[in-house]
Formats: structure tokens, sequence, C-alpha cells
């Protein structure tokens, strides 16, 4: 995730038009490319751009961002730690890297085997525990997101977006997930998380 920084550089003049959710771009009389763009209840403060880097030169890229910062606020972009073109372009543009996100794949028989569902419980939504769980996702995400960007939703609005269903660990609440089918909003923090998680990924919730 990348956040745009002020910046005072003149590179070029390229102008932008806003028009059916997309920002035109244009150096002198020539379009040379276009971006998506798109707001985030629960992080409103920002505008978030899509976009292929190969459209647009480093040559203006300053001025472009700056352009668009102008008209929309702070920007942020996400894309992949491999893609040169992209981070060229940031760069130039005076972005700044906020976060890191990471990717992993494997299956069952990639982990250990997984300790007895006796030492998890379950809770609905309406329950009191639920709700609890609620609470503390929801404290948890603005406090993981108040430097990258800040959330902006209420507890409500949060609380609709989560799965009627939470997985604990019985010896104690720091672990904890929500879980629907195959998705799965995780919250760990204790010594037992590896015991925790191992027994997630290989439960089948049906």
């Amino acid at each position: 995730m990348f956040e745009k920084n002020k910046s005072s550089q003149t590179d070029c003049d390229v102008n932008i038009h806003i028009c059916d959710g997309r920002i035109k771009v244009w150096s002198g009389d020539k379009n040379v490319g276009g971006m998506a763009f798109s707001k985030n209840p629960f992080h409103a403060e920002n505008t978030y751009l899509r976009f292929d880097p190969k459209e647009f030169d480093l040559a203006y890229a300053a001025m472009l961002f700056e352009r668009i910062a102008d008209a929309f606020g702070p920007l942020q972009v996400m894309t992949y730690s491999d893609d040169q073109a992209m981070l060229a372009l940031l760069k130039r543009g005076d972005f700044e890297r906020k976060r890191r996100c990471y990717e992993a794949e494997f299956t069952k028989n990639d982990l250990i085997k997984r300790e007895s569902a006796s030492a998890v419980l379950c809770a609905e939504s309406q329950s009191r525990e639920y709700a609890a769980f609620c609470d503390s996702m929801y404290a948890r995400y603005q406090h993981i997101h108040i430097n990258v960007s800040p959330m902006t939703a209420s507890l409500t609005e949060f609380c609709k977006r989560l799965p009627n269903t939470v997985y604990y660990a019985k010896n104690g609440c720091s672990n904890y997930a929500f879980v629907d089918g195959s998705d799965c909003i995780c919250e760990r923090r204790s010594a037992v998380v590896r015991r925790f998680c191992v027994w997630l990924v290989g439960a089948d919730f049906g």
C-alpha cells in the first residue's frame, strides 16, 4: 500500500478530466491514459487508484499525481512488490510505502497434525460473546490502520460485514476467527496462536 506525499515538482504540464468514474489524463492535447478511482466507506479519507503504469511517462508523474491529489485529496495505490513499472512511477510521483501484505499457499498436508477441536468454542451472532469479539475486532482494526488509512466506519457498520459465527480458543480469548464458509477473519495474539491457527485451517466448517 502506497500513499501520496505532497510534492513541489513540476516536471511538465499535464491535465486531468474526471468523467464516468475514470480519470482521463492529457499531456498537452494528447490523451495519454486513464485511471479508475474508488472510495471505501471504511476508509473515507482516501481515494484509491487503479491503472496500468505503462500508459504513463515518468517525466510527468509528479505533476500528474499532484493534479489528482488536488482534486481528490489523499491518494493510495496497492501494487505487487515485483511490479517494477508501477514502483518506478509511484516513486517519481512522491508516494510513500505505508504497509506490506504477504501471501502464502499451503495445503492441509503441509501442516502439523491439528489438535482436538475441544480446545475451540463457538459463538453465534446476537450472543454476548459474539458482541464482545466484534468490539475487540473493531478496536484492533482501528489500531492497525491508524497510520495507513484511518478507520471511518462506525462499529455498527463494521459489524454488519462480519460473519455470523466466531470461533475462539477455549484457554483464552486472544485468538478468535469470524468464519463463514471459505471466508475467515482472524485475530491472533497469544502464545497459543499456532495451535489455534492449525486447528482453524484444518477444520471443516461445512
